[in-house]
């Protein structure tokens, strides 16, 4: 056998394996814990519009409400809050926007999940002045520990971004916005939180 078809067969033979092991390590790849489409709306090339591009046409008529959660942790992303939830037999993330601050994902980006993307509700909460709110309301969560730390500027101007968005679209007053008040969170867990930069 001539030294050009030994190499030949070798570079056959690698490609081969390469190919065979990459597939079985597909095979293995665990479920993934929920699906997201992450980006971040001050890039260029992904316009804020880009949240309304969901598998089911956003109705604005259907949405009357949006709720702020933080986190608890400095630290995080959707995947690991849908863990904690799964950890708790919770099946869903319940939240429509994960806005990260720079720990678990990048600073401000923002992960939409696929409660949105169907355009699903959650189950109605109490909150705030307006008494019990109906499930028609949108859910944001910014990862963070406001009792000890602000937001970060960019996951704020994020924040502001997506909520001008979603008020135009869906037709939102800003008396229809509102922060949750987690009694697992304590009492002054919006303590660091700039809330006239969102009034």
């Amino acid at each position: 056998m001539s030294s050009r078809e030994r190499m030949t067969k070798v570079l056959g033979c690698l490609v081969l394996s390469v190919t065979a092991g990459a597939l079985l390590l597909k095979l293995l790849q665990p479920d993934p814990l929920l699906n997201v489409t992450a980006f971040s709306l001050s890039a260029a090339f992904t316009p804020i519009q880009r949240v309304f591009e969901t598998r089911v046409p956003v109705d604005g008529a259907r949405w009357q409400y949006i709720l702020i959660y933080q986190s608890g942790l400095m630290s995080g992303n959707a995947q690991t809050i849908a863990e904690s939830y799964r950890q708790e037999r919770r099946q869903e993330l319940p939240y429509h926007f994960v806005i990260n601050n720079g720990y678990g994902a990048p600073d401000g980006r923002i992960q939409v999940s696929q409660r949105w993307v169907e355009q699903k509700p959650d189950s109605p909460y109490a909150v705030g002045q307006a008494g019990t709110v109906p499930g028609a309301t949108i859910k944001i969560c910014l990862i963070g520990d406001f009792s000890t730390a602000g937001p970060k500027p960019t996951q704020m101007r994020q924040l502001q971004a997506l909520l001008k968005s979603l008020q135009q679209q869906c037709q939102i007053p800003s008396e229809n916005i509102f922060l949750s008040s987690s009694g697992k969170l304590g009492k002054n867990q919006w303590r660091l939180f700039p809330l006239n930069e969102i009034q």
